[in-house]
């Protein structure tokens, strides 16, 4: 996982890049089996209108040289989750995803990355 912060223009992004290491996942499932549900659950510190996204990324990056302009590209067609309860989880289903993942190699799996938008904690607690 790699957090970056920025301000554009007066107000705070936030991001969280986070790797999901499907093939060592899958490694630990009895031969055969098929994916039923992923979710990605995530501990809300700080409630907020605003949904959070979670993004496909479209490119490779190095958590060890990644920056907030450097960051990957991500898919214009992200997934939303509320994060309007203080001190909870925040779940957002992730099977479609994880499936291709798992399915068909060839797509790239870059991870992902959930934004949030000025004072908009994200916090890397999940699991």
């Amino acid at each position: 996982k790699v957090a970056i912060s920025a301000s554009r223009k007066g107000y705070e992004e936030n991001s969280i890049l986070l790797r999901i290491k499907v093939r060592k996942i899958m490694e630990k499932t009895v031969v055969g089996e098929m994916i039923k549900q992923a979710v990605l659950r995530l501990m809300v510190t700080d409630a907020t209108v605003r949904p959070l996204k979670v993004c496909r990324n479209l490119a490779s990056y190095s958590a060890a040289t990644v920056t907030f302009d450097t960051r990957p590209r991500i898919d214009d067609d992200c997934l939303t989750v509320k994060a309007d309860k203080e001190n909870n989880w925040a779940s957002i289903d992730l099977t479609d995803w994880i499936r291709d993942w798992v399915t068909d190699p060839a797509k790239a799996n870059f991870g992902v990355t959930i934004k949030g938008r000025y004072r908009d904690r994200l916090t890397t607690k999940y699991n």
